[in-house]
Protein backbone atom coordinates (compact mmCIF):
# COMPACT_ATOMS: atom_id res chain seq x y z
CA UNK A 1 0.00 0.00 0.00
CA UNK A 2 1.46 3.22 -0.48
CA UNK A 3 0.61 6.29 1.33
CA UNK A 4 0.74 9.92 -0.62
CA UNK A 5 1.12 13.27 1.93
CA UNK A 6 2.75 16.50 1.24
CA UNK A 7 4.29 19.15 3.13
CA UNK A 8 5.29 22.57 2.17
CA UNK A 9 7.81 24.54 4.63
CA UNK A 10 7.04 28.49 5.17
CA UNK A 11 8.72 30.56 7.36
CA UNK A 12 5.74 33.26 8.67
CA UNK A 13 1.86 33.27 7.94
CA UNK A 14 1.70 35.41 5.75
CA UNK A 15 2.98 32.43 3.65
CA UNK A 16 0.84 30.16 4.40
CA UNK A 17 -2.28 30.90 1.66
CA UNK A 18 0.24 30.83 -1.20
CA UNK A 19 1.35 27.25 0.10
CA UNK A 20 -2.01 26.41 0.96
CA UNK A 21 -3.05 26.96 -2.82
CA UNK A 22 0.20 25.11 -3.88
CA UNK A 23 -0.64 21.94 -2.12
CA UNK A 24 -3.98 22.08 -3.32
CA UNK A 25 -2.92 22.53 -6.57
CA UNK A 26 -0.05 19.52 -6.29
CA UNK A 27 -3.38 17.39 -5.63
CA UNK A 28 -5.60 18.37 -7.64
CA UNK A 29 -3.22 18.62 -10.65
CA UNK A 30 0.10 16.75 -10.51
CA UNK A 31 -0.98 13.77 -8.41
CA UNK A 32 -2.29 11.13 -10.16
CA UNK A 33 -5.38 9.69 -7.64
CA UNK A 34 -6.56 7.41 -9.40
CA UNK A 35 -3.29 5.19 -9.31
CA UNK A 36 -2.04 6.32 -5.85
CA UNK A 37 -5.21 7.42 -3.60
CA UNK A 38 -5.98 10.73 -2.17
CA UNK A 39 -2.92 11.86 0.00
CA UNK A 40 -3.45 11.43 3.39
CA UNK A 41 -2.49 14.80 4.18
CA UNK A 42 -1.34 17.89 3.08
CA UNK A 43 0.49 20.25 5.71
CA UNK A 44 2.18 23.38 6.00
CA UNK A 45 4.99 23.36 8.40
CA UNK A 46 5.84 27.27 9.51
CA UNK A 47 7.14 29.32 12.31
CA UNK A 48 3.63 30.37 13.28
CA UNK A 49 2.47 29.94 17.09
CA UNK A 50 -0.78 27.92 16.16
CA UNK A 51 -1.56 24.88 14.99
CA UNK A 52 -4.91 24.38 13.00
CA UNK A 53 -6.78 23.05 10.14
CA UNK A 54 -7.94 25.21 7.25
CA UNK A 55 -11.29 25.22 5.39
CA UNK A 56 -9.77 23.56 2.72
CA UNK A 57 -8.24 20.57 4.85
CA UNK A 58 -5.13 21.67 4.67
CA UNK A 59 -3.13 21.23 7.95
CA UNK A 60 -0.82 24.49 9.38
CA UNK A 61 1.71 22.60 11.84
CA UNK A 62 4.09 24.86 14.02
CA UNK A 63 7.46 23.76 13.85
CA UNK A 64 7.87 23.77 17.47
CA UNK A 65 5.33 21.06 17.88
CA UNK A 66 7.94 18.64 15.97
CA UNK A 67 10.69 19.05 18.63
CA UNK A 68 10.68 17.06 21.55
Amino acid sequence: MLVVAAIEVKLGWKQVADAERHLLRLRDERVDTARVGDPAFLAVVTGTEYAMTLPSGVHVVPLGVLSA
